[in-house]
């Protein structure tokens, strides 16, 4: 125990002393490091990032905790060693913000919290400037004004009363009535300053949630609304087609804590039912379409006549709307109700009853009628247009392709990889160190939904993984038109 002891001891000197030139030389002399030396040394490595610490512990029993804030009081850096930020001015420029308390207020939200007694309390960074308790505020990503008020220092989930706080700190404030996390916060109109935004990670499965009870369903949608406010990662919709709630998270683990904290904090049991894979649809060709739509009714009727050429764009690029019509086939107050009908149908698609991205529509020609023509009947030219024209367009269905990585003991790495072959799944590297295996791929959603339970099964519960989207790609013909034949009943109900 104690060789072992001295070996980590000496792995932790070496480590230390190769960011600093002048303590090498110490303890290549001397052989060891004394604590104020080792803490020094330890203090500069972190703040160089030249090493990371990892401390062991539990959030459940709270074990650990002490050592975390004893470690991060002693060796993390303080707000003026961090490199300065860059905040973006009305201009668009790069302004450089130091932590230095005499300058402007510039502070980002970087947490929500709902309490049941004090409401929404919200953590803010201040990076430059400072604050004091209940000043008028302005909240440059939304363009609102706020008030500091209950500012805090944070112990825990409660804090303590401060009058004022300054660059570096990170403080609590109660009832932000427009700002959520990732908003820039000034001092007034005038400090025309924004941050970037904090980068959250994507949702990438969803699931339809039901009320255990009669009668919940209000208060599910209400308190996985406010987990929402706290969690970006969390997208809350309701689906336009099944008119289904909609959980989405960053796995499955993630949407079961969800509602653990759900029934926990707002006293309601919900229950999932099958995740839904976010599939698209794309077109891959040129086509083109004409409709009229002509309606009498004794009265005034409706007229409008469309001509609609359709375009596969990049992926990625989304929606393009544009005209050719030169001489007032269709008056160009018509215009934006032809592109309101084809974003009816941009919403669920025309072959598989999903979203639609990556086309372009262009009207090149139509006609109009000087009573019968309205907002209306050009909406719905314009939405049949389109729709045939996207039929003849070679429309496809695109599936998210998930960049997968699993961890495994070195032993259960052959049956990993072919697991993931099974899965429709490209592997595209691996490592191995200290026993255990990195597996890296990319792997159709569709085939992961289920994973957890098999990773678990044959790794004896010792793999992990994690996945986020990296890409669509066009599904396998056959997948395809298992999609298309699901969406048909649905498509002759509605």
């Amino acid at each position: 125990m104690a060789e072992a002891v001295r070996a980590a001891q000496e792995q932790l000197f070496d480590l230390v002393t190769e960011s600093d030139d002048a303590l090498m030389e110490v303890y290549l002399e001397q052989g060891e490091l004394n604590a104020e030396q080792l803490s020094n040394g330890l203090r500069n490595a972190i703040a160089s990032r030249a090493l990371f610490p990892v401390f062991a512990g539990s959030g459940t029993n709270l074990a650990g905790v002490h050592a975390l804030a004893d470690g991060l009081a002693d060796f993390a850096p303080s707000p003026a060693q961090h490199s300065p930020v860059s905040a973006q001015d009305d201009k668009e420029q790069e302004v450089t913000l130091q932590a230095d308390s005499s300058g402007p207020l510039v502070a980002q939200a970087i947490k929500t919290y709902i309490d049941p007694f004090a409401g929404r309390i919200t953590l803010i960074r201040l990076f430059s400037g400072s604050a004091s308790a209940d000043q008028s505020a302005w909240n440059a990503s939304r363009s609102s004004s706020e008030k500091l008020s209950g500012l805090s220092a944070p112990r825990g989930k409660s804090g303590v009363k401060i009058g004022e706080a300054k660059a570096g700190d990170i403080v609590m404030v109660s009832k932000l009535k427009d700002t959520h996390t990732g908003d820039t916060i000034v001092a007034d109109k005038s400090v025309s300053l924004q941050l970037a935004a904090i980068p959250f990670p994507t949702p990438v499965i969803s699931y339809a949630v039901k009320a255990e009870g009669k009668g919940e369903e209000e208060k599910i949608a209400t308190g996985l609304q406010r987990l929402a406010e706290e969690d970006p990662t969390i997208r809350l919709e309701r689906d336009a087609r099944t008119h289904e709630l909609m959980l989405a998270g960053l796995g499955m683990n993630h949407v079961r804590i969800v509602l653990e904290k759900l029934q926990r904090r707002f006293s309601v049991k919900a229950v999932l039912e099958k995740p839904k894979v976010p599939y698209l649809e794309t077109i891959t060709k040129t086509a083109k379409a004409v409709y009229r739509h002509k309606k009498q009714t004794g009265g005034a009727g409706q007229f409008a006549e469309v001509h609609l050429r359709v375009e596969a764009l990049p992926r990625g690029t989304g929606f393009e709307y544009d005209s050719e019509i030169f001489g007032g086939a269709i008056s160009r107050n018509f215009w934006p109700s032809i592109e309101k009908g084809i974003r009816q149908v941009l919403v669920q698609g025309v072959i598989a009853g999903y979203p639609m991205v990556d086309v372009k529509a262009v009207v090149f020609d139509g006609k109009e009628h000087p009573v019968d023509s309205k907002d209306i009947a050009f909406q719905v030219a314009g939405r049949e247009s389109f729709k045939t024209a996207t039929k003849d367009a070679g429309p496809v269905v695109l599936e998210p392709i998930m960049r997968v990585a699993v961890s495994c003991p070195d032993e259960n790495m052959g049956d990993i990889l072919g697991d993931l072959n099974r899965r429709r799944g490209k592997v595209q590297g691996s490592d191995s160190l200290a026993g255990r295996a990195m597996i890296r791929a990319e792997v159709p959603m569709s085939e992961m939904l289920e994973y957890d339970a098999t990773l678990r099964s044959l790794t004896s519960g010792r793999g992990s993984y994690t996945m986020e989207l990296d890409h669509y790609e066009k599904v396998p013909y056959e997948i395809q038109q298992k999609l298309m034949e699901e969406f048909k009943p649905q498509e002759t109900e509605d």
